[in-house]
């Protein structure tokens, strides 16, 4: 049943970022993240967890498009419901500026659902040129 979970959970993810995902027409480039970019990115990725204390960082990676999107990918190891370490599992987010100026990221996945989710999340960064995170 998990595994079908993660499967639906997988397909899902393509579905939402539909056209984007599958050969968006843009062009990426390497971005370098700046260290409040950064604490941006993981305060955010934090916020999602069922302990947002307790998140251990992996690599992070990003990219910006030739329309100025910025595309942020990493992993995290974060507790579960049971205060376990699960391993890492890889995260993908857009970097915007917000209405008042001001740097947010949103994150649009984290792929902690199972083997199908993170391939999902990880194919999405390699397709945003973000390989190696």
């Amino acid at each position: 049943m998990r595994g079908l979970t993660a499967f639906f959970a997988a397909v899902c993810i393509f579905t939402w970022l539909g056209p984007a995902a599958a050969g968006d027409g843009h062009t990426y480039r390497p971005y370098k993240l700046t260290k409040n970019e950064q604490k941006i990115v993981k305060f955010a990725v934090a916020m999602q967890l069922k302990d947002p204390g307790s998140p251990v960082f992996g690599n992070m990676g990003a990219s910006i498009s030739d329309v100025g999107v910025v595309q942020v990918c990493g992993t995290v190891n974060a507790k579960n419901g049971y205060g376990a370490y699960t391993g890492l599992a890889p995260y993908l987010g857009v970097l915007v500026t917000s209405g008042a100026g001001n740097r947010v990221f949103a994150v649009n996945a984290i792929g902690d659902g199972g083997e199908n989710s993170a391939v999902a999340v990880i194919t999405i960064c390699q397709m945003r040129g973000i390989g190696q995170f």
